[in-house]
């Protein structure tokens, strides 16, 4: 490969990322995939992640896997507290490429879908979502500690199945997020609207 003084580092260059070193800057990132087996990682997610991984991927970040039960966006969602089994297989099937494994948690709130668990969404006001138009119930402090005890709790689960990181869903589609925006985030409490967006 021809470099010039002024190029950047190539994908393809080994990069640091703390203690661990991926072996290129390809990010493969979570997105649904519809292949669970129940809530759960399956065989299929075994065999797809090492096929990237295998392609030159140097970190691969899971399928986002939901930290509560009350979050069940789609059918084949899967959930943290079932993925500890799955978690490893992808993590020991990755690792012969040196690819850095990393859990993808989150919990989609208001943005969710009560089809599958027909329960109420999670939000932290009642705000209906701009494309569904559900209208989600307003977490209270047991629902809010829940979820800070879930996001530690996968957060664990997927250190001690051998993953090197995880990437924790702030963005689109996440609760975080709604927590953060003055458009979902209605609350005079102290988990009133944080920031500006």
């Amino acid at each position: 490969m021809t470099r010039y003084p002024d190029q950047e580092a190539a994908l393809i260059d080994p990069v640091a990322l703390g203690a661990l070193t991926a072996p290129s800057r390809v990010l493969f990132g979570p997105h649904e995939t519809n292949l669970g087996r129940g809530r759960a990682l399956s065989r299929r997610h075994v065999a797809y992640y090492e096929r990237r991984a295998r392609g030159g991927a140097g970190v691969l970040v899971t399928e986002t896997a939901s930290v509560h039960p009350s979050d069940w966006p789609y059918e084949r969602a899967p959930l943290a507290s079932e993925c500890a089994e799955g978690w490893a297989a992808v993590a020991e099937a990755c690792r012969p490429h040196g690819c850095l494994v990393v859990a993808g948690l989150g919990h989609t709130g208001l943005q969710g879908s009560s089809a599958f668990s027909q329960e109420a969404l999670w939000a932290p006001s009642r705000f209906p979502d701009p494309a569904g138009r559900e209208m989600p119930m307003e977490m209270e402090r047991p629902q809010i500690d829940a979820l800070v005890e879930g996001f530690a709790d996968a957060a664990e689960l997927a250190a001690t199945s051998g993953l090197d990181g995880v990437e924790v869903n702030a963005g689109q589609h996440a609760l975080l997020r709604q927590f953060h925006s003055g458009l979902t985030n209605h609350r005079g409490d102290a988990t009133g609207r944080i920031g500006c967006c």
